[in-house]
């Protein structure tokens, strides 16, 4: 014991001489003493680093303890931020974190004891006493305090007064980049913490909400008492958060088929006359939300603490884990945020680019609940208007390009991260065919990767395993493809056979063709029925055997595909020597079909303008031929049958 006491004072004395010779040179005390060589090439290299992405990789953080002061109305903060982590390299001499210039850090210790650090920009960079090794653990504590700037929507903290309620609140929201402006973080997708500790000292009139349960409010006088908040589950820095005002506390509770133990849904409310009433109902149906994402996605991922609501003045909502922070409440909003419980929280994009997994998902669990909770038809109207945003432009990818993941309005881009995302998880679920697999390759997906982070490919991968089938040109195409394709349709019905021409092109050269099944409703007298045709190329023609006289066909009636119908039209079929071949549509556009009754046999057919000239000609052995009339310039052609001996005309427009 005696040589252990010697020990421990004799390292103090040094890490003491050592901290005091550096401390000037990071602004740290008056000391006058000069950093040794090492020192110097170690603060040389922070103060020249443009990035601390690198030395992100070599450490790994195990959990985090915010113990701040915040009151309602004002962005300002202090108190102290404490990281637990371990060393994933040998050799390891600097922690990187991140944290606006505007923030003042007053002191960081590493186990309690004085640490180096220095700042550039907006890294802070610590520096332990020793070299740490693989597997070395470490707690390090920064105290700081200031008032971040605001800026807009994706401020990291922000206060204002709600215009409907009068009620003054704070409240934090750090995707994609901003938690560096509220408190000092690690800002990886990657490195999740295995557990959170949110603890906010604030006004006695003040309540105030954060991840996980509620452990205790501690009276602390003076006016002040503290909401000790702790989470034990892995969560993304981004996904921490808090959020003070003078609430009200409304709880309802679901119980998911299978569950012995309800979900608690804790709502922090603004305490102001008539706002509970007037969202109530929206709240009370958060029950039901659970209960049904629970079903289709597998159990909910946080369901030993709780799920809940913060309420803040901010547009639309932010699903920080286990406690929402939303501005309204209302039917999309509160289940779009709540599925990102399991999409976006339990398993997080990997990277920015893979946000699909975050928006798409929790888009298209809107979807899912109109679906199921409501009507088809106002599930439908969704779908149709997610597409028609979609189609208003040509372009864009849903995967985001590496170069462009530092763009927020890129990643969280309406028409393509959130609309177009949901409508190819739909389109995923058409090619399926069958709804089993398809919410299968969900709770698959969310049960490999509880808990963690995956891509886009990741999820393509449990696809395949769970269905059996390849998905490599569906990602290709509506992933990491632009666009969507262009459809013209020529249909003629002629007794007990109907005949399609379907031509496909793209909105974009960037995916010039898209392999795809679409559904199309043939109408007849009395009735209707729905065929499902595979576009394998960009012109496909179809013979289809019906008893029905087909009066009108509807390409993709319920919305399953995204696509753009151009030009669809019933042709008027000419008829040439009892039958012995058919041509239409007439007029034509780009193509002109003709059937033939006798296949097999040779026949030679030319064409001519109005004068005689001969144009062109072609001779076919097939039953059908599409004769491309691109080139022909609008007028009127004939077209003769050597066999038959008969001319007839056509009309190009």
């Amino acid at each position: 014991m005696l040589s252990k006491i010697k020990y421990i004072f004799i390292f103090l004395i040094l890490y003491l001489i050592q901290y005091q010779s550096v401390a000037q040179k990071f602004g740290l005390s008056d000391a006058n003493e000069e950093l040794s060589l090492l020192e110097k090439q170690r603060y040389l290299k922070l103060t020249q680093a443009s990035t601390n992405s690198a030395l992100y990789a070599k450490y790994d953080v195990s959990f985090y303890y915010l113990n701040l002061h915040a009151e309602r109305d004002t962005v300002a903060l202090d108190g102290f931020v404490e990281i637990r982590g371990k060393s994933l390299v040998n050799g390891l001499d600097t922690l990187a974190l991140e944290l606006i210039q505007e923030l003042t850090v007053d002191s960081v210790t590493f186990s309690g004891l004085p640490m180096v650090y220095s700042r550039t920009g907006d890294n802070l960079f610590l520096i332990p006493p020793t070299l740490l090794n693989t597997g070395q653990s470490f707690l390090v504590r920064v105290y700081y305090r200031g008032a971040p700037p605001a800026s807009g929507f994706f401020s990291g903290i922000n206060s204002a007064v709600s215009t409907q309620w009068g009620n003054q609140v704070t409240w934090t929201l750090s995707e994609p980049f901003n938690a560096r402006q509220w408190w000092p973080s690690k800002q990886d997708l990657g490195d999740k913490a295995d557990s959170v500790w949110v603890f906010i000292t604030t006004d006695t009139a003040n309540m105030a909400g954060s991840n996980g349960l509620l452990k205790a409010i501690v009276p602390l006088g003076n006016g002040k008492q503290r909401f000790e908040w702790k989470s034990y589950y892995p969560i993304d820095y981004y996904l921490i958060s808090f959020a003070v005002a003078r609430y009200q506390e409304y709880n309802v509770y679901a119980k998911p088929q299978g569950m012995q133990d309800s979900i608690l849904i804790e709502n922090f409310i603004y305490d102001a006359p008539g706002c509970l009433n007037f969202y109530q109902a929206d709240l009370d149906r958060t029950k039901d939300f659970v209960e049904l994402f629970s079903n289709l996605f597998g159990p909910y991922p946080f369901a030993a603490e709780k799920y809940g609501h913060c309420q803040a003045h901010l547009g639309g909502g932010m699903e920080h884990q286990t406690m929402s922070t939303v501005g309204a409440f209302n039917f999309d909003l509160n289940c779009h945020e709540l599925s990102h419980q399991w999409f976006g929280d339990d398993v997080t994009c990997a990277t920015w680019s893979d946000i699909w997994l975050n928006e798409g998902f929790a888009t298209y669990a809107q979807y899912l609940t109109l679906q199921y909770l409501k009507t088809q038809q106002e599930a439908d109207n969704f779908m149709g208007a997610m597409q028609t945003i979609v189609r208003t432009e040509p372009g864009g990818s849903v995967y985001i390009p590496s170069a462009q993941t530092l763009d927020e309005n890129r990643i969280f881009d309406g028409r393509l991260s959130y609309n177009k995302g949901a409508v190819i998880l739909h389109m995923l679920r058409f090619e399926m065919n069958n709804d089993s697999l398809f919410f299968n390759t969900l709770k698959a997906f969310l049960q490999q990767y509880s808990g963690k982070t995956a891509t886009g490919d990741d999820f393509k991968v449990v696809a395949e395993a769970v269905t059996g089938m390849n998905f490599t040109t569906f990602f290709e195409q509506w992933y990491y493809g632009e666009g969507f394709p262009v459809y013209e349709i020529n249909w003629l019905y002629v007794p007990d056979t109907l005949y399609m021409t379907i031509q496909q092109t793209a909105s974009t050269t960037i995916t010039p063709f898209f392999r795809m099944s679409m559904d199309y409703k043939l109408l007849y007298n009395g009735g209707d029925t729905t065929i499902r045709l595979l576009q394998d190329a960009a012109t496909r023609y179809f013979k289809i055997p019906t008893h029905h006289e087909i009066t009108g066909i509807i390409p993709n009636p319920a919305y399953w595909s995204l696509l753009k119908v151009a030009h669809i039209s019933q042709g008027i079929a000419t008829v040439v020597g009892a039958a012995s071949f058919l041509m239409f549509p007439n007029p034509c556009k780009d193509s002109l079909r003709f059937i033939f009754s006798t296949p097999g046999k040779s026949k030679t057919l030319k064409i001519s303008d109005i004068s005689g000239k001969l144009i062109d000609s072609f001779t076919t052995t097939q039953e059908s031929y599409t004769y491309d009339t691109r080139y022909l310039a609008n007028g009127i052609y004939l077209v003769s049958s050597e066999n038959e001996g008969v001319t007839v005309k056509f009309v190009k427009e």
